[in-house]
């Protein structure tokens, strides 16, 4: 059998054998599966017992893939290459928001991107689109397209990211 033929054969089989619920039944089944739907709250991370400091710090060029870029006059630069780019940084915030749960605080991201200044750290993670969450020393920053995606968790909420705050 070709992969081809599959639908076909699925179509033939949905003729012969009608559905036993209803289309209404079928669409409310459909909709408290949506509705109840929650995220299971494991950091990718801690399933596969991996730490932060394990990880390669550092932001890779997205040119030549060497670390670190360095951040001069509000653009990055890498020292192999020579490639400036003013958004280098949105794909590894992107991957550090996945490995965290959504919870990207500065000190995470200060210490991936390895930046002396956490203003600066706090204004690049704002540039790139991410939503502030908590006050004083319990903000966190969220990514809002993995947000859409997690928007059924209770309150955002999740276990800790594991880094140290």
């Amino acid at each position: 059998m070709t992969s081809q033929r599959v639908p076909s054969i699925l179509e033939n089989l949905a003729e012969k054998h009608p559905p036993i619920i209803s289309e209404e039944a079928n669409q409310q089944i459909e909709q408290f599966l949506v509705n109840n739907h929650c995220e299971r709250g494991i950091s990718i991370l801690e399933k596969h017992a991996i730490l932060w400091d394990d990880l390669h710090k550092g932001l890779p060029c997205p040119s030549c893939n060497k670390r670190p870029m360095k951040r001069e006059r509000m653009r990055w630069q890498c020292a192999y290459c020579g490639m400036r780019s003013t958004d280098a940084h949105h794909k590894l915030l992107y991957q550090i928001a996945l490995l965290s749960n959504n919870r990207v605080t500065k000190q995470l991201a200060q210490d991936m991107f390895q930046l002396p200044s956490s203003e600066a750290t706090r204004k690049l993670i704002f540039r790139a689109g991410f939503i502030k969450f908590g006050v004083k020393k319990g903000v966190y920053y969220s990514h809002p397209d993995i947000l859409a995606v997690t928007k059924n968790r209770s309150g955002h909420k999740s276990k800790n990211s594991g880094h140290k705050t």
